[in-house]
């Protein structure tokens, strides 16, 4: 349902063009969510989560936009930006970005954070993540569990408490590098 000629693994020298480009430092850890600001999606979840955790290195990567191929905003999107002044240079909106465009931010991200909070039926954003070997945290929504089997991705629960899961997964995937690499590799296999 993708196309793996566009979705695929960057080289390390692009990661590293990529991430210097956008003001990321190789010790920086940065989590891409990407697709459609809306809150069904649970952006606005994530966001929450970014400022629980304290480690300064962990950084938001935002692409999309409130509506699909456009640059436009609305009220959720604004109140997302003004809630994420609080993050300083942790968090950076892209807006709209072309799909050919897309490998190269998941190239540049450690982590892909997918917190849909209605009951994503495919969830396209994590098979391409997966397909540019990306490691994957995503909620227990809809066919996300299906798509995302053998690919040890993280999985947590929606409702009560997800603020505090998405934050507890993302630092915890920080922490192990090796468990990262693992989730790439079958990701790919995947």
């Amino acid at each position: 349902c993708i196309d793996l000629n566009r979705f695929s693994p960057v080289s390390p020298a692009l990661r590293e063009e990529k991430r210097a480009e956008l003001g990321y430092t190789p010790e920086d850890f940065v989590v891409i969510f990407c697709g459609r600001i809306a809150p069904d999606k649970g952006i606005h979840q994530l966001l929450e989560a970014m400022l629980e955790i304290p480690d300064p290195s962990i950084k938001l990567l935002i692409v999309g936009s409130p509506f699909f191929g456009a640059a436009a905003t609305d009220p959720f999107m604004q109140s997302l930006k003004e809630k994420g002044l609080a993050l300083g240079n942790r968090i950076q909106f892209t807006g709209y970005l072309p799909n050919q465009l897309l490998r190269e931010y998941y190239g540049a991200a450690d982590l892909s954070c997918v917190p849909s909070l209605c009951q994503e039926a495919a969830g396209l954003v994590a098979i391409e993540a997966m397909a540019c070997g990306l490691p994957v945290a995503a909620t227990r929504s809809g066919g996300m569990p299906e798509y995302l089997a053998g690919s040890e991705s993280v999985l947590v629960d929606q409702g009560e408490g997800l603020v505090s899961r998405l934050a507890q997964a993302i630092t915890q995937l920080k922490a192990a590098p090796e468990r990262r690499a693992r989730m790439s590799a079958l990701g790919l296999e995947t």
